[in-house]
């Protein structure tokens, strides 16, 4: 009886990665996606070669074989090359190649290989086997607080308080204590160069239509006016071409000292020239200059909808 039970077992393993085996190239998150949803759809990688590692264990149960060092090391080999021929191919069909993946699907592996049978494992294998699984889990938990602190905080869109919210920030950033407005933090933004320079706070939760004003504070600890650029869209222009008239851009002049910045949000909403804003899908909010003549600095905070 328990000999049909592990076929069966078997057979609905290797079901499900054959199922399985198109979404490495099809489907999944893009780079406008939740990071939650991008976390967790990369411990699908764990997941699939767990199935693998279970499959191969109870094949090598029905034949009355052990599962030795030897065979965990080749299977590993062989996982790890195969790993990184999905990641490099990944690459021509418009997917990221992430080579934290391909260490994904060994944890994958031995996963599967010592808790399907844990009987048949000691226990000194097995449990360091959940231990790699810490780093692999890791950007689900941060992730997951991320998306928690800003639906907690809502319609307060970043606050700056927390390195946290470095998570969804790009640019030369740091949560800095000199100069805020709310709380006891505020962004610094280090400008400078020959092209573009500033930060881009990402990823958005929360219906905009119900509030009349974005407003935020931007300090110019300088001693002349400071030329920037605010710019806003949302996933279908991130998707899209990302053409200039197709998001709300507004020049902004930072006059020495506090700057507090007032945008209507209807328009935000009628900013792209050929549709209108979608304001339960905004994207990226950034700040930046343009061909500074010398290195600059501002200070961020209080980002929020009233």
């Amino acid at each position: 009886m328990q000999l049909v039970t592990t076929r069966q077992l078997l057979v609905g393993l290797l079901v499900v990665l054959v199922s399985a085996t198109p979404l490495f190239f099809i489907g999944g998150p893009d780079g406008v996606s939740p990071p939650l949803y991008q976390a967790l759809w990369d411990c699908g990688h764990i997941l699939f070669f767990a199935f693998l590692g279970a499959a191969i264990h109870l094949l090598l149960s029905l034949r009355q074989s052990a599962l030795t060092l030897p065979l965990v090391v080749g299977w590993s080999l062989a996982v790890l090359f195969a790993g990184g021929l999905i990641e490099l191919a990944q690459g021509y069909v418009g997917r990221n190649a992430d080579w934290q993946d391909v260490f994904n699907n060994l944890v994958g592996l031995w996963l599967g290989m010592a808790w399907i049978r844990p009987e048949r494992v000691h226990w000194r294998w097995r449990l360091p086997v959940l231990l790699l699984m810490i780093p692999s889990l890791m950007p689900v938990v941060v992730s997951a607080l991320v998306q928690w602190q800003q639906a907690r905080t809502f319609p307060l869109l970043a606050g700056f308080e927390s390195s946290l919210e470095l998570q969804r920030i790009n640019g030369r950033v740091e949560i800095s204590p000199e100069h805020f407005i709310q709380g006891e933090h505020a962004l610094k933004v280090s400008l400078g160069g020959t092209g573009y320079s500033g930060a881009h706070v990402k990823l958005f939760q929360g219906d905009w239509s119900v509030y009349a004003v974005l407003a935020m504070e931007l300090y110019n600890p300088g001693a002349t006016p400071l030329s920037m650029t605010l710019r806003i869209s949302d996933r279908q222009h991130e998707r899209g071409e990302q053409a200039y008239n197709d998001r709300f851009n507004r020049s902004l002049v930072l006059l020495p000292g506090w700057n507090r910045i007032r945008i209507p949000v209807k328009d935000i909403r009628k900013a792209p020239a050929k549709r209108q804003m979608n304001l339960g899908e905004i994207h990226r909010i950034g700040i930046f200059a343009t061909r500074l003549p010398a290195p600059a600095v501002v200070y961020w905070d209080n980002l929020r909808l009233e």
